[in-house]
């Protein structure tokens, strides 16, 4: 019994390591993975126009009064 105790807190303990987060800086800037503007996606084919329309579409749904109203 003693023995399946430990090996439950054992396993407990180790599903709580938590990998490193660390930012990493060479020179001054970030050397992580480079991030692309969100309108640069297949979604919307490089039109920054396209995706601000569609993120003022959504912002709109998120409102009650709005949604209520039948989107008007």
């Amino acid at each position: 019994m003693l023995a399946l105790i430990l090996l439950l807190a054992a396993g407990t303990l180790a599903g709580c390591d938590e990998p490193s987060q660390d930012v990493m800086f060479e020179g001054g800037t970030y050397a992580g993975k480079p991030d692309t503007p969100a309108w640069q996606s297949e979604t919307f084919n490089g039109s920054r126009e396209t995706w601000e329309q569609e993120i003022k579409k959504r912002s709109a749904l998120q409102s009650e009064y709005t949604r209520l109203k039948g989107g008007g």
